[in-house]
């Protein structure tokens, strides 16, 4: 029997871009988190672009979930080593023998490869989930948790009571995918000074200066 939860993806793509399909292995979670790892990725290309943020609410179908740890990462190696060590398997040894036998497919054993962020690696990554028997995964986000605290105040971003976030092992899991919020760049730039104020690991990073918006 399947059950459904609301929960929400940040994006700089626009809601076309998501016309082919929702892809596995894709991140949903509290809105601030989100925002808080976009902002992070790709504040270069925001501020020098002036691209707004796209706040996605998603309708994510699943049957059976499991809990892991926060991977720290994106790619699919991360993905596998948090699966690997909630199922209590040898994650040394799978990782070897995956790559060993997929070597064609990724091209390379580094983790941080491209190939490895492709739409045929993340369902490959998820085929393995989905083999043990779950749809969906969920972990706490320890990275960007304190995004809930520090951005609590910017009426912008949607508050929930969830803040577990959730990756999905197959494209039509994703019943419901619309935007819910658009944020000005005039408003990233107040979250981007915020969050330059309050976290020290954030101020660290060689960041360029906020430009004023046209």
């Amino acid at each position: 029997m399947s059950t459904s939860l609301i929960t929400y993806h940040v994006t700089l793509h626009d809601e076309k871009d998501f016309k082919g399909g929702i892809w596995p292995l894709t991140h949903f979670g509290p809105p601030a988190m989100g925002v808080w790892q976009v902002i992070s990725k790709n504040i270069e290309e925001i501020l020098e672009g002036n691209i707004t943020l796209k706040i996605m609410e998603a309708e994510v179908e699943y049957e059976k979930k499991i809990k892991t740890e926060d991977s720290g990462t994106s790619n699919i190696w991360g993905f596998l080593l948090a699966l690997f060590k909630a199922k209590g398997i040898n994650k040394d040894i799978e990782i070897i023998k995956i790559k060993e036998l997929y070597k064609d497919t990724f091209k390379t054993n580094s983790t941080h490869n491209s190939s490895v962020r492709t739409r045929e690696a993340r369902m490959f990554a998820a085929n393995i989930c989905l083999e043990y028997g779950y749809d969906l995964s969920f972990y706490k986000n320890t990275v960007e948790h304190k995004a809930l605290n520090i951005l609590k105040n910017f009426s912008e971003i949607p508050k929930i009571n969830d803040d577990d976030c959730y990756i999905n092992m197959r494209e039509d899991q994703i019943k419901r995918f619309s935007l819910v919020k658009e944020i000005s760049i005039i408003d990233i730039n107040n979250i981007i000074s915020k969050m330059r104020s309050s976290d020290k690991t954030f101020n660290s990073l060689r960041l360029p200066e906020i430009k004023n918006s046209p």
